[in-house]
């Protein structure tokens, strides 16, 4: 029966070996190196930097440089316009205000006395003012010559819908009102239309035949321009 021969290698066969595959270790990793071209512009960031590298990025400041010339002038802006400097209430917008006055009537019997309250707008109206469009709240107490449903606001809180002329009265317990019977108008006489009428309002105030006495009221109005 033969016996079979093992193979041992020699030890300068084995030193051989060794050396191939580390230099085929190193041509690979040579192959891998990261330079330059393998990192895009930007993506590195200060953070991942060593504090070596940023302190060697990091020179010393540099002189102040000299001041530039004046620059030019540049050109002049437009006038500004104030808010009542002309033009009408824009569309939309509601202005708010008060009103209100009393006096004295000296008269016995029942003889009526009669005052007109005339209010101003800051701005004209878009569209003149008719009788119509000047109405007293559709709560006001009365006696009241023109409840609108129209205008549906409060003392506190006066609304008017586009076009219209709301007013409100104080027609609290405490007797802010009394002895008066409340009515709105444009500012100019029925039938006649001027542009006065674009620019506020009129409250008539009469006294209810209850001479003499006091006769007062007052409160508060809302208009919106349509």
């Amino acid at each position: 029966m033969k016996r079979i021969a093992r193979y041992r290698p020699s030890p300068a066969l084995l030193v051989s070996v060794v050396a191939l595959v580390v230099a085929c270790a190193g041509t690979a990793l040579a192959g891998n190196l990261i330079t330059g071209k393998d990192i895009k512009n930007g993506s590195i960031k200060p953070k991942d930097l060593s504090k070596a590298a940023k302190a060697a990025l990091t020179g010393p400041q540099g002189p102040r440089g000299e001041q530039g010339a004046p620059g030019k002038d540049g050109e002049d802006g437009q006038d500004g316009q104030s808010a009542f400097g002309g033009g009408t209430i824009p569309s939309g917008t509601t202005i708010t205000g008060a009103w209100g006055g009393r006096y004295i009537a000296a008269i016995a019997g029942t003889q009526e006395n009669s005052y007109l309250l005339t209010y101003s707008f800051p701005l004209p109206a878009p569209v003149k003012l008719t009788d119509a469009d000047v109405q007293f709240g559709a709560n006001t107490a009365g006696p009241v010559g023109d409840a609108d449903p129209a205008c549906d606001g409060t003392l506190a809180n006066p609304t008017a819908p586009a076009g219209k002329v709301c007013i409100y009265s104080n027609d609290g317990a405490n007797g802010t009102r009394s002895n008066s019977t409340l009515t709105g108008f444009k500012l100019t006489a029925a039938g006649v239309a001027t542009d006065a009428d674009a620019y506020g309002f009129t409250v008539r105030m009469v006294d209810a035949g209850t001479v003499p006495g006091r006769v007062r009221a007052e409160g508060t109005w809302a208009y919106t321009a349509p």
